[in-house]
């Protein structure tokens, strides 16, 4: 299970070097990139969020009904039920990962959803961000490997032929989009793309009725989500395979994007091992989240994770050992988060505290 945290690690040395020699974006730019704040109803430019102003953590998740959004606000709640001393946190949905990195860097949220694919253009200002965003990681929850799909019947036979044809993989805020958009690039057909952006639920419900030819799945650990399993019930899909090849070249580019490992025994759709990009779910922290609150965040969670676990399948990965499994180590990880997993034992060496 933990071969992709191996692959972040051999990854990681290329980041700096490669993303550094990207001009960075204009504010513009970013806006005129599509990266839509209205399903959060906020701007950016926002110093603060009338919730923090009133002692409340803002938490960003997801699109309604997505596993992000299911895994944030359990997250929520189990921290409004367990923090001691008690805290007071307020979960919101939100584009994704790529959008959750605005709003912590705007500083419109305290805490957000993102996965291990989001942080390297995030801290070097690339597209879609306008500007470097630095934050401090609290926890690895979840891997989620968005593979791609087409109709059963459908004359695609391979990714080269999305080339002039209807895409979506979600919202343009989210982490799919982000990562899909980078697998693109690396085979040099991403402006033959017809992409088309919005929610999961929608993004499937216009595949049912042929508005798009294709999409992806997103799977948690190469099980399909409720929202698969719902499109699944009526309509009969096909999987293309990802090669291995492309994979690595997409990881220069991005050093998260992980190579994931489908099976038949893991989704009967799957007609046999394939591989299919995948990224890491990292809570991301700002970095003026102190020690103490992100201590007592984080034992809030770990110390009730048979609890967290019960409340829904998709929280079946919040358990001590997958804490830490998938965070990257050249990447600030919040210092009383590091201080709870080194008292319980999971605490990797080759992780980096933050400082503050």
């Amino acid at each position: 299970m933990h071969s992709e945290h191996n692959h972040i690690n051999q990854q990681e040395d290329i980041m700096s070097e490669r993303f550094n020699r990207h001009q960075l974006p204009t504010r513009r730019t970013v806006l005129a990139g599509g990266l839509s704040m209205a399903g959060s109803g906020l701007l950016l430019g926002a110093s603060a969020s009338p919730a923090h102003a009133q002692g409340v953590i803002q938490m960003g998740s997801a699109s309604l009904g997505s596993t992000g959004y299911v895994i944030i606000e359990t997250l929520s709640a189990v921290i409004n039920r367990f923090s001691d001393p008690p805290l007071r946190t307020s979960s919101m949905s939100t584009g994704g990962g790529a959008e959750n990195m605005h709003l912590l860097g705007e500083g419109i949220i305290e805490l957000g959803q993102t996965t291990s694919s989001d942080w390297a253009p995030a801290l070097a200002g690339m597209p879609p961000y306008g500007r470097p965003i630095e934050l401090n990681q609290m926890f690895s929850y979840m891997v989620w490997s968005p593979a791609p799909f087409v109709s059963a019947d459908s004359d695609i036979q391979s990714l080269e032929d999305f080339a002039g044809r209807r895409f979506s993989a979600g919202s343009a805020g989210g982490s799919a989009n982000a990562l899909w958009t980078t697998i693109f690039e690396t085979m040099g057909i991403l402006d033959q793309i017809r992409f088309t952006h919005q929610g999961w639920r929608e993004t499937y419900d216009a595949f049912q009725r042929g508005q798009i030819e294709g999409s992806v799945a997103i799977l948690t650990v190469g099980q399909p989500s409720p929202l698969i399993q719902e499109l699944e019930a009526s309509t009969n899909i096909r999987l293309l395979p990802v090669p291995d090849e492309l994979l690595d070249a997409a990881a220069e580019l991005n050093p998260g994007v992980l190579k994931f490992r489908l099976t038949p025994d893991a989704w009967g759709t799957v007609p046999e091992e394939m591989s299919v990009p995948g990224y890491a779910g990292i809570l991301g922290a700002r970095k003026d989240v102190d020690a103490e609150t992100g201590y007592n965040i984080t034992r809030s969670i770990y110390d009730n994770y048979e609890f967290v676990q019960a409340q829904s399948n998709l929280t079946r990965y919040v358990e001590p050992e997958f804490a830490t499994a998938y965070l990257m180590r050249r990447i600030p990880v919040n210092a009383g988060a590091a201080q709870y997993f080194k008292e319980i034992g999971v605490w990797r060496d080759e992780l980096t505290i933050a400082d503050h």
